[in-house]
């Protein structure tokens, strides 16, 4: 099959609308909207047997994606090797801290 089913609700939906516009000033509103859904499941119908018909008997194969089309989002599973350890950063603060206390600590004498 060729396509997707979004063809099949949008000719059919258009079909549906077109319908029920050209019936309205004709008709009552209850046959109106009968007339409007029935045109849609025809015309669904039909669109799912011509994709099929151009898909299978025909031959007519959807074109592969190109490279960058597809994103994979599964995580790859933990082999455990890797293990996580947290970055151990220099600790600054206190290192600034001492310095300035030892600067205070020299100001007092």
């Amino acid at each position: 099959m060729i396509g997707t089913i979004r063809w099949n609700f949008a000719v059919a939906g258009v079909a549906a609308l077109l319908t029920l516009a050209l019936s309205w000033p004709n008709n009552r509103w209850w046959t109106a909207l009968l007339d409007a859904f029935q045109a849609f499941v025809v015309l669904f119908v039909a669109v799912f047997a011509v994709r099929w018909l151009l898909g299978t008997v025909f031959g007519l194969k959807e074109k592969p994606l190109a490279k960058g089309t597809v994103i994979d989002f599964t995580t790859p599973e933990d082999s455990g090797a890797d293990e996580f350890r947290p970055l151990a950063p220099p600790d600054v603060t206190a290192e600034v801290l001492r310095a300035w206390s030892r600067e205070d600590e020299g100001s007092k004498k």
